[in-house]
């Protein structure tokens, strides 16, 4: 299972890594510089509006059809046609819950046409997600691989033409950047409908009240889940529009957005492991396997290369801004957000390992107390914050609550699977985080002195966290080799 995990694992981040930067920072970067932080801060804050109530559109199902068709992918064709019936009527509850947000937070005009629009694709983004789940529960992973950067890959295509491709007169519009994402989505979830219809044996359309009512009691909990995790990291954007509110508002939303960006191609990585976790976890637990050994290779494969990233990229903070981003006015805002938002990556990604195992393992409770403290805390500094310190603020909020969920996940999995981490590990791993961010300091001081260009610094210094952790036996080449090996490691 372990060397089924890594190779699907190694193509899952090939595929991604192909296409996502060059949509985060080819397309989606050049976007708000074209456009500027007001067109692209109204957009951002619109988009999380649509992406939290998304919650309407699922309820939980993908991830409830995911760890079940893993478990019993007969269940397959069953499942498939009554929930077609049930996502069918969750699009009217969408559009529904979609009017009321709009109403209740005032928004009017060209802002009710973005809105509007996208949420048509959050629907299609929600079929989509719904297809993947049946394929990453048949386990085919790769397949699902393909899937989650179909529709980011037209979008360069389409993007790129309409930004350097001469093909259009005007200036380009953020709307424009919108009906792209229209056009892709629904291609990729036409494509997905049809692949999912070939793995079933047949379907029947028909009302089954006893199986959708049983499906919606055991996905609920999914689906808080969900949402609780969408407001908690979604929510920031809205709140600085709404709370600063006109120009201001959308300006400080889109400068955080410029930092969000960058936080979420980081997540966005360790976002895969969870999508081929889940069904790995779910399978390995009801076979009673011992999963203690991909829990750590997921940890030492994740969280070592995100402190390294973490700490680099708040060090060289300036050289990374100024390359990405047309900075003007109150420079220093970007440079702080992005400091305090990089190392919300570090529990982010924990948060993709330890809660994807509570969820395979059915723990959802845990979980969703964990998310209901973390909005609540999220929410209550995002008010005091916002208005002190304005984007600052929400970024700060940010941290406290990601670290803070963090630890509330550790203290759960531990007391649960009873976890045994030796006390020379703990001592290892605090000895690499002190040592690399003190020599990464003394790195930058000599660097500075000597004129060395930011991105040689930044590179040395990566290269110099990947080697001191692998001194210090915290990433272990070999073992990550091993797992391409035919026999199984996981056998008696």
């Amino acid at each position: 299972m372990q060397k089924k995990f890594f190779q699907n694992l190694v193509f899952l981040i090939t595929v991604n890594a192909l296409i996502k930067p060059v949509w985060l920072f080819g397309i989606d970067r050049t976007v708000q510089n074209t456009v500027g932080p007001e067109d692209y801060g109204l957009y951002f804050a619109l988009f999380n509006i649509t992406y939290i109530l998304q919650i309407a559109l699922d309820l939980g199902i993908s991830n409830f059809n995911n760890r079940n068709i893993a478990q019993n992918s007969q269940l397959i064709t069953k499942y498939f046609s009554n929930i077609l019936i049930i996502k069918s009527f969750l699009i009217l509850v969408y559009a529904v819950v979609i009017i009321v947000a709009a109403i209740t937070l005032g928004y009017q005009g060209f802002e009710l046409k973005l809105l509007g629009l996208l949420a048509v694709n959050q629907i299609l983004a929600s079929a989509i997600l719904y297809f993947r789940s049946n394929i990453a529960g048949l386990q085919l992973f790769r397949l699902d691989s393909i899937f989650s950067v179909l529709d980011r890959a037209l979008m360069i295509v389409i993007c790129g033409a309409l930004l350097w491709g001469n093909v259009v007169t005007s200036p380009f519009q953020i709307e424009w950047f919108i009906y792209a994402q229209t056009a892709s989505l629904s291609f990729s979830a036409i494509l997905a409908f049809v692949i999912v219809l070939s793995k079933t044996k047949s379907i029947r359309i028909k009302w089954n009240f006893p199986l959708l009512l049983a499906i919606l009691r055991q996905s609920y909990p999914f689906a808080l889940l969900f949402l609780l995790t969408v407001i908690h990291t979604r929510i920031d954007g809205v709140m600085i529009e709404r709370i600063l509110g006109g120009t201001l508002g959308a300006k400080q939303a889109g400068i955080y957005a410029a930092s969000f960006r960058i936080l979420e191609a980081c997540t966005q990585f360790s976002f895969l492991f969870a999508t081929l976790l889940l069904p790995i976890f779910s399978k390995m637990l009801k076979e009673k396997l011992d999963i203690a050994p991909i829990s750590g290779l997921s940890f030492r494969t994740l969280i070592i290369p995100a402190i390294i990233f973490c700490v680099a990229s708040a060090t060289y903070r300036i050289g990374i801004m100024n390359q990405l981003y047309f900075i003007t006015g109150k420079e220093d805002e970007y440079y702080t957000i992005f400091q305090l938002l990089i190392f919300s990556f570090i529990p982010i990604a924990m948060g993709y390992i330890y809660g994807t195992l509570l969820t395979a393992n059915g723990n959802l409770r845990y979980l969703n107390m964990i998310g209901i403290g973390g909005v609540v805390l999220n929410i209550i500094l995002n008010l005091v914050l916002i208005k002190r310190f304005q984007a600052q603020g929400a970024a700060l909020a940010t941290v406290i609550t990601q670290y803070s969920i963090m630890l509330l996940q550790i203290i759960v999995v531990h007391r649960l699977f009873l976890f045994k981490v030796p006390i020379k590990t703990v001592g290892v791993f605090l000895i690499f985080l002190v040592g690399f961010v003190v020599i990464t300091m003394l790195l930058k001081g000599y660097f500075h002195e000597i004129g060395l260009d930011w991105k040689i610094g930044f590179t040395i210094t990566v290269i110099v966290g990947a080697l001191l952790s692998i001194v210090l036996k915290l990433f272990n080449v070999r073992s990550i080799f091993q797992l391409l090996k035919p026999e199984r490691l996981n056998k008696p």
